[in-house]
């Protein structure tokens, strides 16, 4: 059987050009993955472990790097967000306002969906923090204001849409 065994092409794993090794008989024959200390790179031939390592390594920072100004950016975007809610719900707050004013079209998208909504729901649907006193009476300016045209209704379970 050590014979046959070794006659087999299939019990000899060859590691490189000049490098075999031999399985002993009786031992059960498995497919080896062996893990080099170089994987080959096309152009540039074989990577040496370390440039592996090293190349992670700077990947690893870019990524780091990358989710830091991701995060940044999120919160810049936030602020303006807030920034721009703001601005354009400001006239809602002034009493004596002649013109044209634009509605949160969050907030008719909201109502137009169907249902009825505490104003807790809407101002979380909204994204609005129950500490932002401002922008809550924005909001409330803007439900009295499509009350009074008829488009929205107030019961006792909160608002509804009737347009």
């Amino acid at each position: 059987m050590a014979a046959s065994r070794a006659a087999d092409p299939s019990s000899i794993c060859e590691l490189g050009a000049d490098t075999r090794v031999q399985i002993p008989p009786g031992a059960p024959f498995l497919p080896v993955i062996l893990i080099c200390n170089s994987f080959y790179d096309g152009e540039e031939g074989y990577l040496s472990r370390l440039e592996l390592i090293r190349r992670l390594k700077r990947a690893e920072d870019e990524l780091e790097k990358l989710r830091r100004e991701n995060r940044l950016l999120k919160r810049l975007v936030e602020n303006l967000d807030r920034e721009l809610r703001r601005y354009r719900t400001q006239l809602f707050l002034e009493e004596h306002f002649e013109g044209v004013r634009a509605f949160d079209k969050e907030l008719i998208d909201l109502l137009r969906q169907g249902g009825t909504y505490s104003e807790d729901e809407i101002l979380a649907r909204l994204g609005i923090s129950p500490t932002d006193t401002e922008l809550i009476k924005v909001v409330s300016r803007q439900l009295e204001i499509l009350e009074g045209y008829g488009l929205v209704q107030f019961t006792r379970k909160g608002w509804k849409w009737q347009g």
